[in-house]
């Protein structure tokens, strides 16, 4: 097993993250197979989705938004709504690896989301053959 460290910024964000998991995946010297990626943390989330258009990142937080905007959540935290997104999109993801790479449509990206930042945040990667 393995771990990608990544600080987010701001308080909401989406992260790209595909390259570093590419890259651990070569490090592992993976060809073949299967990773099981997942986030130890309860206010982000990880979501395979459209990387071409810049845009779908402002759509994808606005409409998470929209989703609970007439919720007022009661979590002592103040950070309800994190948990609640967090909860939605999940934490954790399998992807399959071929040929050295993750196998995904032409269109898709795998995604840190924070909902709860500036934080640092640890995916970790457990490789299968």
């Amino acid at each position: 097993m393995t771990k990608i460290s990544i600080n987010t910024l701001k308080n909401e964000n989406i992260i790209d993250i595909t390259d570093k998991v590419n890259e651990e995946i070569a490090k592992n010297k993976m060809t073949e197979g299967e990773i099981f990626l997942y986030l130890p943390h309860t206010t982000c989330a990880l979501v395979v989705t459209e990387k071409t258009d810049s845009a779908y990142k402002y759509d994808f937080l606005k409409a998470s938004k929209e989703m609970v905007k007439n919720y007022a959540f009661k979590h002592v935290g103040g950070n309800g709504e994190a948990h609640f997104k967090a909860a939605v999109f999940g934490t954790s993801r399998n992807l399959i690896v071929s040929n050295g790479k993750l196998l995904l449509g032409e269109w898709q990206g795998i995604f840190l989301v924070e909902f709860d930042g500036p934080r640092n945040r640890e995916i970790m990667i457990k490789f299968r053959a």
